[in-house]
């Protein structure tokens, strides 16, 4: 269009659609040439399909440089067999490559060295990858098909967009997509179920981090099993519930779990009661109470109907914590009891100790500390005598914690100290974050506000480097209970302010057994800093990331934002009302240029869903138009 000008107007979709065709000259070029029909709104907005779109280059140039698909495919057919079915088979990938991968999901079919993990549980995928395929891989790489980069030390393999489309074409009409796809759904759910029980670990930490790198590919999985197998994306959500609810994911694992249990009516009862029963938990980490109670009832009886003893003590137990949990002990107790009944039947000293530590939390809200702590003490020996380490610890935090409610603080000390002292040992930040919250409360009693916000700020700290968003909403909560004790009344009502912040990035609310806490905190702050002081204060804490709030603390506890902040966690931009999670992977997609269609399927929402999160991106920048939001992000990011 030689009367073409960038404007204010134009600048945010042309640099969208430079975006969302990540640079590439020649395909940049051939969108220009679409601006003789299409403005450049009208142009971003049907690049959902690139190689339809981008299909009319200058005439004077060679055939392979007048549309983007036949480029791609002159370098295509430059490749060797085994180098074009690599191509095109890692086309299936969203979000990168891990090495790892390459043999499972594209190596060569026909070796029976390279066949994928079986979808039984039964190992992980494996880490090998034939000298020969690493030779292909560095000639696509060579042929800039592929781009390298190493995440957490160890080599990732990444696709252009452009590229990516192409090789899913190639991938249908050899009529391989349906194997392929199969195959990276068997990998993500070996990945997720190898990795399910390291969440407690000494390698938890990297675990979390693994699952979140490969969180896409995982909701393609999810997606492909949805459609194709639903037994598989049953198993798959089953596996990823702890990742979910650690790193904060709690309405989407919930709503990918109640998706496959309504399309799963084939799936086998048992795993379909565990769903029913790890949805509850999700339900119950968002203080959806009612709901949580509604799945767990289910699976109860799902339980009974196949009269299945283990998998009914297990409900009972989840049914009787959630109650517990929703702030009834009474009708919590008797459901645990029953458990525990059967777990002493089943002779299952593991589960037994649990349940008795459950029963005593229950009996501990009801008042009944002598009986609360004979529970936990039994859980204790049983615990030790199982050389459970982990689970010895989690009994002397309760006992810890019940002596720190009764005022025997020197007991109490001793207790969570040496619960830290297992924790630490093993690795387990999330539960050495937790203990560290009770030590930081047991010093705040002690009349020691510093020493409690050094272990509040360590507490954390660590909350935050294993993304449990949630829990550190409450750790917050008790920050705030220290800093009231300092004094520094705004500062605590900007603390309370960015724990509501931290709620409503995972949809989730005050628990009610802190409730009581959280209330007389706010009407305390109320009263000292006056009604529009403490609205102020209020407001400006939830303009505070969790990494503002530890370095406001101590500059010690601070962490990097590329360990531990998502995309735009800490941008700057003017939000009115911070944005959700699954905003800001919309706000991430907007700003790369894919429209409402393109957003949905990386996603996998609707378009009608995709368009009602820009809306309220749009609302929360306080901007009339999608290309202002684009606007406003990307000038951030150039800044």
């Amino acid at each position: 269009d030689p009367d073409f000008a960038l404007t204010d107007g134009t600048a945010a979709a042309v640099a969208g659609i430079c975006a969302s065709l990540e640079g590439l000259p020649l395909a940049i070029e051939l969108a220009a040439a679409r601006l003789q029909i299409l403005s450049p709104d009208a142009l971003l907005a049907r690049l959902t399909n690139r190689l339809s779109v981008l299909t009319r280059g200058p005439r004077d140039l060679p055939e392979r440089h007048k549309t983007l698909r036949a480029c791609i495919a002159w370098s295509d057919d430059l490749l060797g067999p085994r180098q074009r079915a690599i191509f095109h088979r890692l086309a299936v990938f969203l979000g990168g490559v891990p090495l790892e991968a390459v043999a499972e999901v594209a190596g060569d079919w026909d070796s029976n060295e390279d066949r994928p993990t079986a979808t039984d549980g039964s190992g992980p995928p494996g880490p090998g990858v034939p000298p020969a395929t690493l030779d292909d891989l560095a000639d696509l790489v060579d042929h800039g098909l592929l781009q390298r980069s190493i995440s957490a030390g160890e080599p990732r393999l990444a696709m252009l967009e452009a590229l990516r489309e192409f090789g899913l074409e190639r991938l249908d009409s050899a009529g391989e997509i349906a194997e392929a796809q199969r195959r990276h759904a068997a990998w993500c759910l070996a990945l997720a179920e190898e990795s399910a029980p390291r969440l407690t670990g000494p390698d938890q930490a990297a675990s979390l981090d693994q699952l979140e790198r490969e969180h896409d590919n995982l909701r393609q999985a999810l997606a492909w099993g949805l459609d194709r197998d639903p037994a598989t994306a049953l198993r798959l959500a089953t596996a990823l519930r702890r990742f979910w609810e650690m790193r904060g994911h709690l309405g989407e694992g919930r709503d990918w779990l109640e998706r496959a249990l309504a399309r799963s009516g084939a799936a086998s009862p048992p795993l379909r009661a565990k769903a029913l029963g790890d949805a509850g938990s999700l339900a119950t980490a968002q203080s959806d109470f009612g709901r949580a109670v509604a799945l767990m009832e289910q699976s109860l009886a799902l339980w009974r109907e196949i009269d299945d003893p283990r998998g009914i003590a297990v409900a009972l137990t989840q049914l009787g914590t959630v109650t517990d949990e929703r702030g009834d002990p009474r009708r919590a107790a008797p459901l645990l009891e029953q458990a525990l009944v059967l777990w002493r039947q089943l002779d299952d000293q593991e589960n037994t100790a649990a349940t008795l530590n459950d029963l005593g939390t229950a009996l501990d809200g009801l008042g009944d500390d002598d009986r609360a702590i004979a529970l936990y003490q039994e859980a204790l020996r049983l615990w030790r005598g199982t050389g459970n380490r982990r689970n010895v610890a989690v009994a002397l935090t309760n006992l810890g914690g019940l002596a720190l409610k009764q005022g025997a603080h020197a007991r109490a000390a001793a207790l969570l100290e040496e619960a830290l002292g297992h924790f630490r040992a093993l690795g387990d930040h999330f539960a050495t974050g937790a203990v560290l919250a009770n030590l930081g409360e047991l010093a705040l009693a002690r009349g020691d506000p510093a020493q409690s916000l050094s272990d509040l700020g360590e507490a954390l700290r660590l909350l935050h480097q294993v993304g449990a968003v949630s829990i550190a909403a409450q750790c917050l909560e008790q920050v705030a209970q220290a800093v009231i004790g300092t004094g520094d009344h705004r500062w605590a009502a900007q603390i309370l302010g960015a724990g509501e912040r931290q709620r409503g990035l995972v949809d989730a609310q005050v628990p009610p057994l802190d409730l009581a806490n959280h209330e007389a905190a706010v009407a305390t702050l109320r009263t000292t800093l006056g009604e529009s002081a403490f609205d102020a204060a209020w407001g400006e804490g939830q303009a505070l990331s969790l990494d503002d709030v530890l370095v406001r603390l101590s500059p010690s506890f601070g962490i990097m934002a590329e360990t531990a902040a998502p995309p735009f966690e800490a941008d700057g931009l003017p939000w009115r009302v911070p944005p959700t999670p699954r905003e800001r992977e919309v706000l991430d997609l907007l700003v790369k240029g894919c429209s409402d269609q393109e957003i949905a399927g990386r996603l996998f929402i609707s378009p009608g869903t995709a368009a009602t999160h820009v809306k309220r991106l749009r609302q929360k920048l306080n901007v009339t138009s999608r290309a202002a939001v684009m606007a406003l992000a990307l000038g951030h990011r150039s800044a």
